[in-house]
């Protein structure tokens, strides 16, 4: 009898050490993610990159990114490409970003041309600021065949927005 507690004993121990060297070594999921890249001469390119799905079970590239060249910095931009012949984002249109508290337009920057009908570029240097990692984002996309086509953004995703601005104090 003492043998068979002495055996569940040590299996217990096994498994506990096992549970939790997977929790200390593996990366958590809700590191931020933050590419930075130096393109040339001293041009840096900060970005965050995800796929997202929208409320019609589309997949969405969504890329949040800023250049700084030496002490010049430029606008933080959001690129929004879609599945090419699936969707077309409308132009000129803004995008329109709610959280629970507030709303804003971001500028369509794509406004005169787009590289394609399914990608969309907004300026969102000004709200950027404005967000929380604790507020739930939704982006809601122009698109010439949906009347509502949302994305939400999940906070993790805010607070690597936020690291690209350089805007990560909250």
């Amino acid at each position: 009898m003492m043998k068979i507690i002495s055996n569940w004993k040590q299996l217990f121990l096994l498994t506990f050490t096992a549970i939790l060297a997977v929790f200390l070594f593996l990366p958590n999921s809700a590191e931020a993610s933050v590419r930075k890249t130096e393109e040339a001469d001293g041009q840096i390119l900060y970005q965050s990159r995800h796929q997202l799905q929208d409320n019609q079970q589309q997949s969405w590239q969504v890329v949040l990114f800023k250049r700084e060249k030496g002490e010049t910095e430029t606008d933080v931009k959001l690129r929004l490409v879609g599945f090419p012949g699936k969707v077309e984002v409308t132009h000129p249109e803004p995008l329109v970003i709610e959280t629970d508290r507030a709303a804003w337009q971001a500028e369509d920057l794509f406004a005169e041309k787009s590289p394609a009908p399914n990608v969309g570029q907004y300026n969102l240097n000004n709200i950027i600021p404005e967000l929380s990692p604790q507020d739930s984002l939704v982006l809601k996309i122009p698109a010439n065949d949906y009347k509502n086509l949302t994305l939400k953004v999940p906070g993790v995703i805010i607070l690597e927005w936020k690291i690209v601005a350089g805007n990560n104090e909250s």
